[in-house]
């Protein structure tokens, strides 16, 4: 079994009735980056006012 599908089954069984969607981040690793790297700067959620 390949490290990719033992990896997509251990997921499944952590989430069941989620989609599991693996990615191919060869490209984004080969030229410095990673899904950490494009994921870092997220925009903070706003706070909510209460209403008065």
């Amino acid at each position: 079994m390949s490290k990719d599908l033992e990896t997509e089954n251990t997921f499944k069984s952590i989430f069941p009735g989620k989609k599991i969607v693996m990615l191919d981040c060869v490209d984004l690793n080969r030229y410095g980056g990673g899904f950490h790297c494009i994921a870092i700067n997220k925009p903070k959620k706003k706070k909510r006012r209460r209403a008065v």
